[in-house]
């Protein structure tokens, strides 16, 4: 039996007002429960553009812009609601209320504004300030974290709401490699309870969640599919500045067997060493 998407987008478009071209044009994908989307292409795009289009904030803030296609997320189970969306900048410090005096007050914070039971918000800050490694940050103030603790403030408060989809906005901006690897692995511990669509430009990240990868250049969609059959293909590529040791996949062995620096490494290794037996 084939799976219903959870989210579906069919020759999807969008221009904003008084704008002279098309912010994204005739985008289409699917995604299912438990899958991951990244959205890569160079700046100018239309990456967060299409991101902000599928959280409904494209919609609430320019309204007098042209919209054409389907997104449906809206129709009952197992369609995606607007509600169940959760959302993470790309400038995390914008997710703080700024209202809060501990963290977590702020990942209490939005649960408040949704109503949600007292004895549910207590038991959801536990659950995120575990989740999240936060318990040593639990009494500080919001203020006085660094980039990437408030990087996963940001993404505890989200996932606080319990969102069957989450969104990210470059979510390794300004991250030291540490933080990148703890961002990862929170990020893969998220994928077992709710589908991410992530813009990123940094393809190990696309490596590491992805099952499926889109390609914007210039607004259009150039590719849809399985990360490494992008970079196999004959599809232009030189705006994602590609890594040197996916290049080299690619010219040597004709195409690319995986995204990870590491194996990356094993791979080309394995080559040269039976190259130089024959």
């Amino acid at each position: 039996m084939t799976a219903h998407p959870n989210l579906l987008l069919e020759h999807f478009s969008y221009t904003y007002p008084f704008a002279d071209r098309p912010a994204f044009t005739d985008v289409s994908f699917e995604l299912l429960s438990g899958e991951t989307l990244g959205i890569v292409g160079p700046s100018t795009s239309g990456k967060t553009s299409l991101l902000y289009a599928i959280a409904g904030i494209l919609q609430k803030h320019f309204p007098a812009g042209i919209m054409s296609g389907n997104i449906l997320r809206e129709a009952a189970k197992p369609f995606i609601s607007p509600a169940e969306i959760g959302f993470v900048f790309q400038d995390q410090y914008m997710q703080l209320s700024g209202a809060t005096e501990t963290v977590e007050a702020e990942i209490a914070f939005s649960l408040e504004q949704l109503g949600t039971p007292p004895n549910i918000i207590r038991e959801r800050i536990v659950e995120q300030v575990s989740q999240f490694h936060l318990e040593h940050l639990a009494r500080r103030h919001p203020q006085t974290l660094s980039g990437g603790e408030t990087r996963m403030l940001a993404l505890a408060c989200e996932m606080a709401k319990h969102p069957r989809c989450l969104l990210l906005d470059q979510p390794t901006e300004s991250l030291h490699p540490e933080g990148i690897n703890l961002l990862i692995n929170a990020l893969n511990r998220i994928k077992q309870s709710a589908m991410l669509i992530v813009v990123e430009h940094r393809l190990e990240l696309i490596n590491a969640l992805c099952d499926k990868v889109l390609f914007l250049l210039n607004g259009n969609q150039q590719f849809y599919g399985h990360p490494s059959e992008l970079f196999s293909s004959d599809i232009d590529t030189h705006s994602l500045d590609i890594p040197s040791w996916i290049d080299a996949q690619r010219k040597l062995l004709g195409h690319v067997e995986t995204l990870s620096y590491r194996k990356s490494l094993r791979t080309l290794q394995q080559w040269h060493s039976s190259n130089l037996q024959t």
